[in-house]
């Protein structure tokens, strides 16, 4: 049986991509550049050894789990989507310029979600438990109705 084993060093998204079930990133370089669209069809882990950044738009299904230090919010957006519960979990802080919330079935923060940009509630609630979103000074809210 053959096989094939590719290892990503760096990837460089230039368009619209889209991953099934699960982007895993493990020692990869995922960045996402400016008017670029990433579209998770299911959940984001990043590791401590893995690096990320996005400048684009960022669409998540399923849960984030992030093991990766993030010091800057970079210039993108994170945009929480799915049709069930979802959430953030992990061992780092994960640090987003923007945020949409337009998940009915709600968000649950279970590590920080730190906002230096826009957040927009679409449709969803966000259950903070022991951790939280923080805003930094530069972060602003939008509602675009009730949820």
């Amino acid at each position: 049986m053959k096989r094939l084993y590719l290892i990503i060093s760096t990837v460089l998204l230039a368009g619209v991509a889209s991953a099934q079930n699960e982007l895993y990133n493990n020692r990869a370089i995922l960045h996402i550049n400016t008017g670029c669209v990433v579209t998770v069809n299911g959940s984001l882990t990043t590791l401590s050894s893995g690096g990320f950044t996005n400048n684009g738009t960022l669409t998540v299904t399923g849960n984030i789990t992030n093991n990766q230090m993030m010091l800057v919010p970079n210039n993108g957006t994170l945009e929480f989507t799915g049709s069930t519960a979802q959430s953030v979990n992990g061992a780092a802080r994960y640090f987003a310029k923007n945020v949409v919330i337009n998940n009915a079935a709600g968000v649950t923060l279970n590590t920080t979600l730190d906002v230096d940009g826009l957040v927009t509630f679409t449709n969803g609630i966000v259950t903070t438990n022991s951790e939280a979103m923080v805003f930094t000074t530069n972060a602003t809210v939008a509602r675009e109705k009730n949820a």
